[in-house]
């Protein structure tokens, strides 16, 4: 994950952003949430991986509703920012703010991990960590793993973001 490299681009306009909330619902719904942010994990910008693929990783929030005692999830924001890798060159090429105000989509719920998944996630491999690898150390079946459980555990974001990775998703949901 990228989260060091990343927030030191990101935190001043989190702040700018992170009070300012919009949704689809009530205002009311959504207003007293303690939110953070995250990053996601990298997507490809083309799929199959072809010599101009980089990264594209998203900056979203997640918060817990204060007013609310019982809670089987957490709020989601849509991405507010978005952020291109070259992984191969280690470099950021772009940091793109995508909206200045955060956008509330749902809620998602918090799942433990089974036994079979924990044992999958053990064993899985980030993209860019597949994108790095010799040929023959590359697992397809890891990759698709570690995908599977992200996207899982982030349905409310994938959602939101599975359109513009449609090449991707549509090689996931065959594996999925």
């Amino acid at each position: 994950m990228k989260d060091k490299e990343f927030r030191p681009l990101l935190d001043d306009d989190w702040e700018k952003i992170k009070s300012i909330i919009s949704n689809s619902t009530s205002e009311e719904e959504y207003s007293e949430i303690n939110w953070n942010y995250y990053i996601s994990e990298p997507f490809p910008s083309i799929w199959p991986p072809q010599s101009n693929l980089f990264l594209i990783y998203y900056a979203y929030a997640e918060g817990f509703c204060l007013s609310s005692t019982l809670q089987e999830g957490v709020v989601v924001s849509e991405p507010w920012a978005r952020i291109d890798y070259d992984y191969n060159n280690k470099e950021v090429l772009i940091t793109k703010i995508l909206t200045k105000q955060l956008i509330a989509i749902g809620s998602q719920v918090i799942q433990a991990m089974d036994g079979h998944e924990i044992g999958a996630f053990d064993h899985a491999i980030s993209l860019e960590n597949y994108l790095l690898s010799s040929e023959e150390d590359r697992s397809i079946k890891h990759l698709k793993d570690y995908y599977c459980l992200w996207i899982k555990h982030h349905k409310t974001l994938f959602d939101k973001i599975m359109p513009e990775h449609k090449e991707f998703t549509s090689w996931l949901n065959k594996k999925c």
